[in-house]
């Protein structure tokens, strides 16, 4: 009876593990789906032979597919095995050779399967037994068949053992899902132990027919589940690989669980496991608490650390609570937000600079634009009729009001790369920097009569070549528009500090610029966003000393004004030293500019 049973069953059997193969094959693309597929249709394989076995009207035929069998049952504790770890995201190379190991086994099996019968290692007796239409085989199972069964059971509780730790650890929807593949993967292996112990009361081995339910569970968790489509992450895997810092207590405020993260973060050891948090607490640590607590639900941020390893995270505390709403415990989780803090900072920084900017170039615009409506509308209107000499003053502040206009444009979009743009500092050749920096100051030292002195060597600095020239232009400019001195036209040094030579010792290089002049006025920050210096009647928007500052900064430097002992001020800006190289220091131009 147990026969005509098995070949009924056969059939649905075999649907249902190709279905479940099928299943897994449009899915393959996802972890374990391949996996899957080939234990699908190594078990379809299985129940086909078995039920072609069982049907076999002969001996010679029967015990031909009972060797066929052997084809491919012996690898399906390595697909399995291989399911079972991508299942559980445990795959790696030691696996990997384990895997193969077992298959390696499944062909050594196979090959003696067929040559059975001038060994007898997998039967060593066969009998053939009619049991009513059909023809059933008995043996006797040889030493290697025990080897071969051995290894099949261990690596199939192996995989449910892999699968029940994902059990353990998982949520309440991963927990249903791993339930039925380990019910798929057990019922086999329990039915065929069973089988071949000769505990059943049966005859025939349905281990085919339990490989079929078991294609049916994992058939429902492909279904229901989206197996292969949600792939479960063990709890420790989550917490261990999360950035974010995790600490569990319980009532009693003691160390149930840590994570990495909160271990470096505020120094808990794996081992405080049981331990009072308030045990591994700084005091520092302690203080920034405080305002939360560990009582309620808490959610603020926190700064841990000072200077430059100060940080600051994201508190969150939430109760742990049973079913019945009875609070056990709390979780704290602590996000690091100093990027994100930087970023707004910056950010809010950048505005007020666009808003300060907006409203100093509109008010410095305006003049200059009225000045060209102005004077171009003279022109079109009168311009046939006036004097040749009234053309040309004409001509002229219409030319010179647009080259302040386009001063200032040139000065926003410096601003903007400033801002904008990433350089790497590089040692500069300073003297060949400062006269490119006067030769585009060339007609304004000139109108204004400026004399110019420049030191015959320079220290050498790290910086970037067009941005340090900015410096210099800026400097030299507002020396010549503030240097002078009742009425006599303004005298300028450009040098650096002799003790501040680039030598390797560590200290700022400093360049300076001087000059003669009232200075501004006292207690002015000249270098805040398009602050004029002091109330002279100068050419000028506001925007060249703080675009000093911004690259300074940029290049990891400072810069600042002092007034001078015996009057007028200087402007320094000082640079991260570099190594002295002679070529760099050499003069470059001649060291004296008068009149230019």
């Amino acid at each position: 009876m147990d026969y005509v049973v098995f070949i009924a069953l056969a059939p649905f059997a075999a649907a249902a593990t190709l279905a479940v193969g099928v299943l897994a094959w449009r899915r393959r693309q996802a972890a374990g789906g391949r996996e899957l597929a080939a234990l699908a249709a190594l078990s379809t394989g299985w129940v086909v032979l078995n039920a072609l076995e069982v049907l076999h009207p002969t001996p010679g035929g029967t015990l031909f597919f009972a060797e066929a069998v052997y084809a491919v049952t012996p690898f399906i504790p390595a697909a399995w095995l291989a399911f079972a770890l991508a299942f559980a995201d445990r795959s790696g190379r030691a696996w990997t050779w384990v895997i193969r190991g077992i298959a390696a086994v499944g062909v050594a099996t196979g090959a003696l399967a067929l040559t059975n019968d001038t060994h007898g290692l997998i039967w060593h007796e066969v009998a053939f037994a009619p049991h009513g239409p059909f023809l059933g085989l008995d043996v006797r199972y040889g030493p290697w068949f025990w080897v071969h069964a051995g290894l099949a059971w261990t690596s199939m509780l192996a995989g449910a053992v892999v699968i029940l730790r994902v059990y353990l650890d998982a949520g309440r929807h991963v927990r249903r899902l791993s339930a039925w593949v380990a019910v798929g993967a057990l019922l086999p292996v329990a039915i065929n132990v069973l089988h071949v112990a000769r505990v059943l009361p049966v005859a025939k081995d349905f281990s085919p027919i339990a490989v079929a339910v078991g294609a049916a569970c994992f058939g429902l968790g492909l279904l229901r589940y989206r197996l292969l489509d949600l792939r479960p992450v063990a709890r420790g895997v989550l917490l261990d690989r999360l950035g974010a810092g995790v600490l569990v207590l319980d009532a009693q405020h003691r160390v149930v669980d840590v994570n990495p993260a909160m271990e470096r973060l505020l120094g808990v050891p794996g081992g405080a496991l049981g331990q009072p948090i308030g045990a591994f607490l700084s005091p520092a640590q302690v203080e920034a608490f405080r305002p939360f607590g560990f009582e309620n639900d808490a959610h603020g941020e926190v700064t841990l650390g000072e200077g430059d390893a100060q940080r600051h995270y994201d508190l969150q505390i939430s109760p742990l609570t049973d079913r019945h709403g009875e609070i056990h415990g709390r979780l704290v989780v602590l996000h690091d937000v100093t990027a994100r803090r930087a970023a707004e900072a910056a950010l809010e920084a950048r505005n007020a600079d666009l808003d300060a900017f907006a409203h100093t170039v509109a008010h410095d615009l305006k003049n200059p634009i009225q000045n060209v409506m102005g004077f171009s509308e003279i022109l079109a209107e009168e311009g046939a009729d006036l004097p040749p000499e009234v053309l040309r003053e004409c001509a002229e502040t219409v030319h010179r009001t647009a080259r302040k206009m386009q001063a200032i444009v040139h000065e926003l979009l410096l601003l903007a790369g400033v801002q904008q743009e990433t350089v790497t500092p590089v040692p500069l050749a300073m003297g060949g920097i400062v006269a490119e920096a006067l030769d585009r100051l060339h007609p304004m030292i000139a109108r204004a009569g400026a004399v110019v002195t420049v030191a015959p060597r320079w220290p050498t600095a790290l910086g970037y070549a067009p941005w340090v020239e900015e410096v210099w232009a800026n400097y030299v400019s507002n020396a010549v528009k503030y240097g002078a001195v009742a009425g006599h036209p303004a005298r300028i040094a450009l040098g650096a500090d002799a003790d501040a030579s680039g030598d390797g010792g560590g200290g700022a290089v400093r360049f300076w610029v001087t000059d003669e002049g009232p200075g501004p006025p006292e207690g002015a920050d000249l270098f805040l966003p398009f602050t004029r210096v002091g109330q002279v009647r100068a050419e000028g928007h506001g925007l060249g000393l703080s675009i000093v500052r911004r690259i300074v900064e940029r290049l990891g430097g400072t810069c600042g004004v002092e007034p001078r002992p015996t009057g007028g001020s200087l402007f320094w800006f000082a640079l991260p030293p570099a190594p002295l190289e002679p070529a760099a220091v050499a003069p470059l131009r001649a060291s004296r500019h008068v009149g230019m």
